[in-house]
């Protein structure tokens, strides 16, 4: 993802929300699967700077770093202290091999170019991970049955889609053709406005607050590709690692997002 995408993301951080962020099952499944990391005082790197893993309860001893691509993200986002964050990108970190225990990742594998990005990522996961680490995912994977996007159109504009966050993943997945091409964030823009030129009025329709509405205007002519993967597409691209378990949401609404623990071979 380019860096003018995420600083203007970083400026309307607040309007986010389920399940781009995660609810509170995730948080729940994100420590089920830290359990299975055994050991004291945990090394912690994040994989972008999501509030809620940083606000996370974490073992006590864990130092928690992050790394990031945007400096507008580390500077309005970050929780942490400023010299915990790294700038820099996941596919060719600016870290020492075998300085974390646990990398945790909220969604972010979602942006990465299929397959090779996410190789690229596998391999320096394990190159900065000790003896026995754990990557904890949460996915953003295919819904079991693919929508088109009349559907989700439809849906937005029956009422039965709570949110623009719900719709911006529920929309790119149903417009993606393949993870290769993923779907292009301006493609979405423009087909939700080819559907409703004033997204003013589309909000007070369905009961939307205007600026929660107004926050997918980052899309506006975003170059930026968001790809979905099937869960063992995202196994094969990860082969450094094995599969230990998956956490699957209850809420229907949030299906296509699973909490996924993967441990470093030996």
């Amino acid at each position: 993802m380019s860096r003018s995408h995420w600083n203007e993301a970083a400026k309307i951080w607040q309007q986010i929300g389920e399940p781009l962020k995660p609810p509170g099952e995730a948080l729940q499944h994100y420590a089920e699967a830290v359990s299975l990391w055994q050991g004291l005082e945990p090394r912690v790197l994040l994989m972008g700077v999501t509030q809620e893993l940083f606000a996370f309860p974490w073992p006590s001893g864990t130092s928690i770093s992050a790394l990031d691509n945007s400096a507008d993200m580390i500077k309005n986002v970050w929780l942490g202290p400023p010299e915990a964050a790294f700038l820099g990108d996941w596919r060719d970190m600016p870290l020492t091999d075998g300085s974390f225990d646990l990398a945790v990742c909220d969604g972010g594998l979602t942006l990465l170019p299929y397959p090779e990005g996410h190789l690229q990522v596998s391999r320096e996961l394990s190159r900065i991970l000790a003896e026995n680490g754990l990557c904890v995912f949460r996915l953003h994977i295919c819904p079991a049955a693919r929508e088109e996007p009349a559907q989700v159109f439809a849906a937005l504009a029956g009422g039965e889609i709570p949110d623009i966050s719900h719709f911006k993943l529920r929309i790119a997945a149903a417009m993606q053709t393949d993870p290769e091409s993923g779907v292009v964030l301006a493609d979405i823009w423009d087909a939700l406005i080819r559907f409703a030129p004033d997204l003013d009025a589309l909000a007070e329709s369905i009961g939307w607050p205007i600026e929660h509405m107004r926050s997918i205007e980052t899309y506006r002519g975003s170059a930026n590709v968001y790809r979905f993967m099937t869960l063992e597409q995202i196994e094969s691209v990860f082969p450094e690692f094995h599969l230990e378990r998956v956490w699957r949401p209850t809420n229907p609404l949030q299906r296509m997002c699973p909490v996924a623990a993967f441990r470093k071979r030996t």
